[in-house]
């Protein structure tokens, strides 16, 4: 499978991102920059997960991410609603929540204990 990038940035790029909001506080140290020290904690916390962590699992193994978003607007319902689909579905958004999101907690689907 071809590896796309995602809606997501990069590590990288929170991090850099980061350091500019910084470098901005730094140099206007009358105001209040409660809420871009908070944003700058927050992207470094997730840059850091995002590097300790492997890539989220592919939701289908022959198609990227994009490919899927697409073949899905175009699927029919019981394509769409195949359990194998939304188990791997289900996977790929944990992975990607347990970096965005540090509280998140994966729930097994209703039914499954």
């Amino acid at each position: 499978m071809i590896s796309e990038p995602s809606n997501a940035p990069a590590p990288d790029e929170l991090l850099s991102t980061a350091r500019e909001a910084l470098k901005t506080v730094l140099r206007e140290p009358d105001s209040d920059h409660r809420y871009t020290i908070l944003m700058a904690m927050n992207a470094m916390g997730i840059a850091a997960r995002a590097m300790r962590v492997d890539p989220p699992p592919p939701i289908h193994p022959d198609m990227s991410d994009r490919a899927f978003s697409r073949w899905v607007r175009l699927a029919d319902e019981p394509a769409v609603a195949d359990p194998g689909l939304l188990d791997r579905l289900r996977r790929h958004v944990a992975s990607r929540l347990a970096v965005s999101n540090p509280r998140f907690k994966s729930e097994s689907p209703k039914g499954n204990p």
